[in-house]
Order: structure tokens, then C-alpha cells, then sequence
């Protein structure tokens, strides 16, 4: 992990973010609530024992664990622009033909 440790040095700067993040944190928050209950708990949480501050400081102490547990929370699936599950086709025989029918 030292070598990875070695290749992305420089690439955190350390200190302040200079941004309320009240806002967007509420709305996190809110927005886990919609997808369940617990997850919105989790984020209530989250931000009681220190938000992201908190897990700045972690990372930057934990900088191997921290990217474990940040490639294991990101979803694997690549987003797809298919259409997904089974297409049923009925065709009916018994309806007139239509313009629409070529």
C-alpha cells in the first residue's frame, strides 16, 4: 500500500473546505430517507459523529482502508441505455389492418 501511498501524494491538499455543507448534508439525508428508512438513519448518524469532516480526517489517516471501503460502497454495475427485463409481443390477428400496418 506504500506504493500506492507514494503515487497519489500531492493529489489531497489538507485543510478547510470553506463550504457550508449544512445544506447539501440535509439534503443527503433526506434524499437516503426516500430510499429507506435505515438509510436515512445512517446518514442522521453519519453526520452526528462528524460527517465528512470526519471522514477527511479517516481517510487521511486510513488512506488504504479508506479507498477499500470507497471502491466496496460504489455500485459495480455500469449503467445501461438498454432496455431491461422480458418485452412480451401479442400479436392479434382478429383487429383490422391500419395505416399503421404498412
Amino acid at each position: 500500500m506504500d506504493d500506492l501511498d507514494d503515487i497519489l501524494e500531492g493529489e489531497y491538499i489538507p485543510g478547510d473546505f470553506e463550504v457550508d455543507r449544512s445544506e447539501l448534508t440535509c439534503r443527503i439525508v433526506q434524499q437516503l430517507e426516500t430510499q429507506h428508512p435505515m438509510h436515512g438513519a445512517l446518514g442522521r448518524v453519519y453526520q452526528r459523529v462528524g460527517g465528512e469532516e470526519r471522514l477527511v480526517r479517516y481517510a487521511d489517516e486510513n488512506f488504504g482502508a479508506f479507498l477499500k471501503m470507497m471502491f466496496a460502497a460504489t455500485p459495480s454495475v455500469a449503467p445501461t441505455n438498454a432496455i431491461q427485463g422480458d418485452i412480451n409481443i401479442t400479436i392479434n390477428n382478429n383487429l383490422i389492418s391500419t395505416a399503421l400496418d404498412g
